[in-house]
C-alpha cells in the first residue's frame, strides 16, 4: 500500500523501546517513547482525551478509542491517535495497520498509509495480552482537496489479507473502521450549487455565443478531475440559462487536439472526446438522463431508472439541439487547435422527471462532464476526465455527487 501522491503520512508509531525491560504484568501502555504501567481500573482512552470506539479485529486486537481534532486546514497537518488493546500476542507478528482517507462519497482512497505493529520491529519488547498500544500519526491534508470533510478509516492486514472486523456495524463492509471524520477548512467546494438565471433575450443555437443573453448566464468553472485531486489541465467552462420550456448550455472547451472517430447518433462518443450533462431533475436518485455531444456534433442520449446505471436505455431520445463552433480542425493531428464551443437547447418536456417545465425556485440535481483524450502521433496516450462536481470516482454515474441548479429570475448585469 503506497502513500497517495497528495497526502503524506509521518508515522510516529511505537516502534522501538531500546533496553526498556519487558513488562512483568499486563496492562502496560506502549507508546512511541517507551512503556508506561497503568493503574488498575485506569481508562487509557479517557486519559488521552479521546472518544471511545468498539471494534474487534479477528479476535487478536481491539480498537478502543481515537483522539482526533474536530477540523483540519487544507495544506496543514493534524495528529490522530488510535488506542489498541492486545488480545492475542501470538497473532501480532507480521501484522500491519493501514489508514485510508477520503471525502464522504468518494469511491477511491485519496490517501493511504500503513505501518507495522510493534512485534514486527526487532527492538520491540514482548507485549502481553491486555496491554495497550498508543498509535500516533500525523496527516498532511493537501492544499487542493475537494470536499468539506475527510473520513479516516483504519484496519489490520498482512500481505494481501485484510482481517475481519466485528461487530458488523463497526466497519464499512470492507473491514475498515471509520475512526474519524474531520471538517476541512480551506478546501474546494464539495457539492456545488449554481443559481441559473432566466433567459432575457433571443438565442440562436449556432455555437457562436454572441448574443447578449449569454452575457447574463451563470458560468460554471473550473472543472475538477474525476478523482478530486487537481484541476483539469485543459479547462472547461459552461454557461447556463433557462426558460419555462428549455435548458440552455454553452460549453467552452480548451483543446489542443480536437478529434473523434464517431459519426452516428448514439455511437459511444464517451470513449473519445465529448461533453456531457446528467440530469436528475427531482433529485430522487432514481430516474435520470445522460446527454452528450462530440466535437463534430454527434449526439448520444440515454435514460436510467431504478438508480445508478440501472436499466440503461439507449432507446430514449431527447430532441435537444447541439451546434458547435471549432477554433481549429477536427481530426487533424498535424495542427494545434485552440478550443471548441458546444451550444445546446434541451426541451424540458423530454426529461424523464422534470414535470414538463421549469419554474422559478425549482432545484435540480445536475452534473456536467468533459472527456478529453490526448494523442501522440494519432494514438491516445492519456485521458483527462473532469467535472463541475467531481464524482470522486472513475464512474460519472456517481449520482450522489451531483451538484444543484437553482433556477432564479434575471440577475443584475455582470460588471
Amino acid at each position: 500500500m503506497k502513500t497517495a501522491r497528495f497526502f503524506t503520512f509521518f508515522i510516529l508509531f511505537s516502534a522501538g523501546y531500546g533496553c526498556t525491560p519487558e513488562p512483568s504484568a499486563p496492562v502496560m501502555m506502549h507508546t512511541k517513547t517507551g512503556m508506561v504501567p497503568l493503574v488498575a481500573g485506569e481508562d487509557p482512552v479517557k486519559n488521552m482525551g479521546g472518544a471511545p470506539k468498539k471494534a474487534e479485529v479477528a479476535g487478536f486486537l481491539k480498537l478502543l478509542g481515537v483522539k482526533a481534532p474536530a477540523q483540519v486546514i487544507a495544506g496543514r497537518t493534524a495528529e490522530i491517535t488510535l488506542m489498541w488493546q492486545v488480545q492475542a500476542t501470538d497473532q501480532l507478528k507480521s501484522k500491519k495497520v493501514f489508514v485510508h482517507g477520503h471525502a464522504p462519497g468518494a469511491e477511491k482512497n485519496q490517501l493511504s498509509a500503513d505501518h507495522a505493529l510493534p512485534t514486527a520491529k526487532k527492538k520491540t519488547p514482548q507485549i502481553q495480552n491486555g496491554d495497550f498500544i498508543e498509535d500516533r500519526f500525523e496527516i498532511e491534508v493537501p492544499a487542493f482537496f475537494v470536499g468539506d470533510a475527510l473520513q479516516l478509516f483504519a484496519g489490520i492486514y498482512s500481505g494481501k489479507k485484510r482481517f475481519s472486523v466485528s461487530p458488523a456495524q463497526a466497519h464499512d463492509g470492507k473491514d475498515r473502521i471509520l475512526v474519524a471524520t474531520l471538517k476541512v477548512e480551506g478546501a474546494q467546494t464539495d457539492l456545488p450549487t449554481a443559481q441559473i438565471p432566466k433567459r432575457t433575450g433571443p438565442l440562436t443555437i449556432d455555437g457562436r455565443l454572441d448574443e447578449a443573453a449569454w452575457q447574463q448566464a451563470a458560468t460554471l468553472s473550473p472543472f475538477v478531475l474525476y478523482h478530486g485531486r487537481s484541476l483539469a489541465r485543459q479547462q472547461t467552462s459552461v454557461r447556463v440559462l433557462w426558460d419555462e420550456a428549455h435548458l440552455y448550455l454553452a460549453f467552452e472547451n480548451q483543446d489542443r487536439d480536437i478529434h473523434t472517430p464517431y459519426t452516428r447518433r448514439d455511437d459511444p462518443i464517451y470513449e473519445s472526446e465529448a461533453v456531457e450533462i446528467f440530469i436528475d431533475a427531482n433529485g430522487d436518485q432514481d430516474d435520470y438522463v445522460e446527454l452528450q455531444a462530440a466535437p463534430n456534433e454527434v449526439q448520444f442520449d440515454a435514460s436510467f431508472k431504478g438508480g445508478r446505471r440501472k436499466n440503461f436505455n439507449t432507446e430514449y431520445n431527447s430532441n435537444y439541439v447541439v451546434k458547435n463552433a471549432v477554433q481549429g480542425t477536427v481530426n487533424d493531428g498535424d495542427d494545434v487547435d485552440e478550443k471548441w464551443f458546444s451550444e445546446w437547447k434541451i426541451p424540458v418536456k423530454d426529461l424523464v422527471d422534470a414535470n414538463g417545465v421549469i419554474a422559478e425556485g425549482d432545484r435540480w440535481r445536475v452534473n456536467l462532464f468533459r472527456l478529453d483524450r490526448v494523442r501522440r502521433k494519432g494514438k491516445v496516450v492519456r485521458s483527462e476526465a473532469s467535472a463541475w462536481s467531481s464524482p470522486l470516482s472513475g464512474d460519472f454515474h456517481n449520482i450522489a455527487r451531483m451538484g444543484t441548479f437553482e433556477f432564479v429570475g434575471t440577475l443584475p448585469p455582470v460588471k
